[in-house]
């Protein structure tokens, strides 16, 4: 089985890091969650492709159009 991970906002948060606050962006939130998915997929022998932080659409749908 093979899983395509989007955890959404651009890299770095630019140029925009979502909701923001105590200490917190959402970019930095989203990014780390989908990172401990990717984990515990890959351990349950689950392929995980993507898991990339892109502000273009194209560039995100293109990534998982050709995953396969």
């Amino acid at each position: 089985m093979r899983v395509f991970l989007n955890p959404g906002h651009a890299p770095n948060g630019n140029p925009d890091p979502g909701a923001c606050g105590c200490g917190l962006r959402e970019c930095d939130v989203a990014k780390n969650v989908a990172d401990l998915v990717a984990g515990y997929l890959s351990a349950a022998g689950v392929e995980v492709v993507g898991n990339m932080q892109s502000d273009s659409l194209h560039e995100v749908v293109s990534a998982s159009n050709n995953s396969d």
